[in-house]
This record gives structure tokens, sequence and C-alpha cells, in this order.
């Protein structure tokens, strides 16, 4: 059954109606950059406990509104998590939060980045001092494993440039003889020419006398 055209009208409208009240990405990016700031200028105040409002309320927002595997939303999750590591009496509750962050980042293609080394070693120190050391000691092994691979990748990134160069030089070099030989072909040439010139002038002494006369 087909929408009449004024039944059309009303849902355009509506939806234009939800898209103005509806704050664009963009917008929800800078407020819960705003909220971080403010999160971090609480931290070096040395109120973490505001921090964790602020960093609280980027959450919530950026979850809301980007998603939670939104690479802004998996960031303040971890800074949350963070701030929470650093208060007095507060690890247990950053445990679940780096659990959920590991779980999320780890569904996603940021596995292998060196900020997830990271996630794994406060996870780590938060099972230290939780008496949890055999799960410390496994995320201080998955840490390791990510700093190998990242190692390698780096490595091959950085053969794959040397060879570019190398490269780069031997096709100068083979210009710059290409360049040189045309020279010497040229030089060459302009030579040839100035000799089959020379060649063709006739001195006066070469020039005939005219018939029945001697050549005094």
């Amino acid at each position: 059954m087909f929408a009449t055209p004024n039944e059309t009208n009303l849902l355009a409208a509506f939806f234009y109606s939800s898209s103005l009240l509806m704050p664009s990405r963009s917008e929800v990016m800078s407020s819960v950059t705003e909220l971080c700031s403010e999160a971090m200028i609480y931290l070096q105040s040395s109120e973490p406990s505001l921090a964790e409002e602020a960093y609280a309320a980027a959450l919530d927002l950026s979850e809301t509104e980007l998603g939670e595997s939104h690479f802004a939303t998996l960031r303040v999750l971890e800074l949350l998590a963070r701030c929470m590591k650093m208060q007095e009496g507060k690890v247990d509750v950053a445990v679940p939060m780096l659990e959920r962050l590991i779980e999320l980042r780890e569904e996603g293609e940021g596995r292998e980045e060196v900020s997830m080394a990271s996630v794994y070693l406060d996870l780590a120190e938060c099972y230290r001092r939780t008496g949890r050391e055999e799960e410390a000691g496994e995320m201080e092994k998955r840490s390791e494993k990510v700093m190998v691979v990242v190692k390698e990748k780096m490595d091959r990134q950085e053969e794959k440039e040397q060879e570019r160069e190398e490269e780069e030089e031997e096709d100068d070099d083979e210009e710059e003889g290409s360049s040189d030989e045309e020279e010497d072909s040229s030089d060459e040439e302009n030579q040839s020419i100035g000799s089959n010139a020379v060649e063709g002038e006739k001195r006066p002494d070469d020039v005939p006398p005219p018939p029945g006369r001697w050549n005094l």
C-alpha cells in the first residue's frame, strides 16, 4: 500500500523537523572534546572526582550519539578508566571499563596498535593491584605480543622506504647518464658538421685558372 501525497509530505516534514532537533556529528564531537578538555583541566588541578564527572558526561554523549564502537567513544572510555584507576578505592571500577574497552577494540581494527598495548598494561596494573597476578601476567604477555607486531610493521615500512629511495636514486643516475650521452652525441654531431663545412670550402689557391691562360 503506497502513501498518499499528503502522507508523504507529512513524513518528509517529520524527518526534516527531527533532523533539526538532532545534533550533527561535528557538533557532538565538539561537545565531547570540550568535556574531555574540561576533565583534563580538573586533573591538572588535582580534582579527579570532577574530571570523572566530565569524562562520564562525555562518554554518555558519545555512546548515545555516535555509538559504543566509535573511535571517540573508545577514547573517552579509556580516559575515564584511567581516571578511575588513579583514584584511591576505584580500581575495581576501572577493571570492567578496561575489559570492555579491550573487547570492543579487539572486535575492530585496533588490536595491533601501540595504544592497545598501553591498555593491556593498564588492565595488568589493575589486576595486580587487586591480587589477580595470573591475569596481570597474561595482559603483560598480550602487550608484548602487540609491541612485537608493531615493531615488525615499522621495520617493514622502513625497508620499503629504503627500497623506494634506492630506486629513486637509480632512476636519477639513469637520467643523468642519458643526459650526458645526449650531450656527447650532440657535441660529436656539431664537430662533424663543422668538419664537413671546412672540407667543403675552397681556398683561392684551389680555384683552377681561366681557360687558355697560364697559372702564374
